[in-house]
């Protein structure tokens, strides 16, 4: 079967500080205050900063046990269950793909806020073109 050029997730797993702008100082510590009269942020380890311009970017968390199940079946049945938003999960979906002969296909989109939305879209896609190339036949 012919590959789709996908990537690993060691291919493209990078360290955080290599997206931070040389131009810009990287401090990892919690902010436990903000004062925008002041223009002020004091740290959890009680160091205060100003600022011209606040960004706040409070991130996310996949939290895959909160959703009833979702674990054990990852765990128990990776042939049938797979996830992208897990590096422990995800070097399952491209094998899961390449062995469906057929059947019914589930794919979910999250309803809660995630870091791409587009990308349970682009994993349905992927599968999709798949199934298609080695002419699984598939509903839409």
């Amino acid at each position: 079967m012919a590959s789709v050029g996908l990537k690993t997730p060691d291919e493209l797993e990078k360290p955080q500080a290599q997206f931070i702008p040389s131009n810009t100082t990287w401090i990892q510590e919690y902010a436990n205050k903000i004062d925008p009269e002041k223009n002020l942020v004091q740290l959890e380890n009680g160091q205060k900063l100003t600022y011209d311009y606040l960004i706040v970017a409070a991130g996310i968390q996949v939290r895959l046990d909160k959703v009833k199940g979702a674990i054990e079946a990852l765990d128990n049945d990776p042939k049938h269950v797979v996830s992208i938003y897990s590096r422990k999960y995800v070097r399952n979906v491209y094998e899961t793909f390449n062995n469906f002969k057929g059947g019914q296909a589930i794919f979910t989109f999250p309803s809660t806020p995630i870091k791409c939305p587009g990308a349970p879209q682009k994993v349905l896609y992927l599968a999709e073109d798949l199934f298609r190339r080695v002419k699984i036949e598939i509903s839409v």
